[in-house]
């Protein structure tokens, strides 16, 4: 089988590194305490040590690869409680090398195993937080964490505080890195809302319970969606086939369950995220069709396919949630190929949506630049 590498997390890859990351939490103290002696650069000359200099998705997840970044990054970090310093140099590490930016959210999700089960540490982590990188990895890493210590609906009421403290602080300070740790720990409540319920309609009940503002909720119900059917370790989920038959009645079922429309309009963003995993998953490369024109052509299906079950099933004529959405999800091969990206484009017949995604790309690399992704 020939490989071709592209920047994508793969379901394949994500499924076997995550797997050999349970096996990576051997304590090893020869590396403990030395976090604060070194510097970002320093980090970042390990990073690239450790990954050889080629950062797409299939190098990272190897086995040698997470075995480094766990013994020579994250462990002496985390065990000098520098949080702050693992942010800044993963975020250095992306603005280095931009194809490590969609690998850099799930490898993030590792670090759960170097983490405290306490909550309460927990929170004090969460709380201290300043900026966010890879995509809110470490905030996801933590709530991984939160969830395998079996919270009460009381510490998690604790934890989704620290979620709206960040969007209070944005409002006062107008600090844009607060609004992105406000998304993205919203986001990861929804996560941690299903693996505490294990059930649809009581983990969107969760996000409820546990956050007030509106603009929290829809990103925790999305959340939910993604951990019930596309959790990011690859593990446990029930699949697109399954979201693809419940979520369409579920969504409009939750419409006048709640007071205020939150969780319909979480749902359907988390419709489509669900539904463009297989364009995502087709760049993988396969014994035959690997030329990119092949590849091309079998992610473009897969994304005319999604904008239809979005059309036909989640839009009406009050919102557009869904294929808005997926206008920002295209998968990296198609903004590495201006022809393709036209054509992609060109399903969507809002002129908005057109828009954001002809755009999104370029503006998703001044956010990792500006540190708020």
């Amino acid at each position: 089988m020939r490989k071709i590498l592209i920047p994508l997390t793969l379901i394949i890859t994500l499924i076997s590194g995550f797997l050999v990351t349970n096996s990576l939490i051997q304590e090893d103290g020869t590396k403990a305490g030395i976090a604060k002696s070194l510097t970002i650069d320093d980090y970042v000359i390990k990073i690239e040590s450790c990954a050889g200099g080629n950062f797409d998705s299939t190098t990272i997840f190897s086995k040698t690869v997470l075995e480094c970044f766990a013994l020579d990054v994250f462990k002496p970090i985390i065990e000098a409680k520098d949080f702050d310093l693992l942010n800044k140099v993963m975020h250095q590490a992306e603005l280095k090398h931009p194809t490590f930016f969609l690998p850099c959210h799930n490898l993030m999700h590792t670090v759960v195993k170097f983490l405290p089960k306490d909550v309460n540490e927990l929170r004090k982590i969460l709380f201290a937080l300043k900026k966010p990188a890879c995509q809110g990895g470490l905030v996801h890493g933590v709530f991984d964490a939160v969830s395998l210590s079996n919270p009460t609906l009381e510490e998690l009421r604790s934890i989704g505080d620290v979620c709206e403290n960040y969007e209070k602080w944005h409002q006062k300070t107008n600090d844009f890195s607060y609004k992105s740790l406000a998304l993205y720990c919203s986001d990861a409540m929804g996560h941690a809302s299903y693996d505490t319920t294990k059930d649809l309609n009581n983990a969107v009940d969760r996000c409820y319970q546990v956050l007030d503002l509106y603009e929290q909720r829809i990103p925790c119900v999305e959340g939910v969606m993604m951990q019930r059917y596309e959790p990011a370790s690859g593990e446990g989920g029930l699949g697109y086939e399954r979201a693809v038959n419940e979520l369409p009645d579920f969504c409009q079922s939750i419409k006048s369950k709640f007071s205020s429309n939150e969780p319909f309009l979480g749902c359907h963003d988390g419709a489509a995220y669900v539904y463009m995993r297989p364009a995502h998953y087709a760049q993988t490369c396969f014994a035959e069709g690997c030329d990119s024109k092949s590849i091309g052509n079998r992610v473009f299906e897969e994304i005319k396919n999604v904008y239809n079950l979005c059309v036909k099933y989640h839009n009406d004529s009050e919102q557009r949630r869904c294929t808005e959405k997926i206008s920002m999800q295209l998968p990296e091969i198609i903004y590495n190929d201006e022809t393709l990206l036209k054509k992609s484009c060109g399903l969507f017949e809002n002129d908005k949506e057109r828009g954001i995604c002809y755009n999104f790309n370029k503006e998703r690399l001044k956010r990792v630049e500006k540190g708020l992704a």
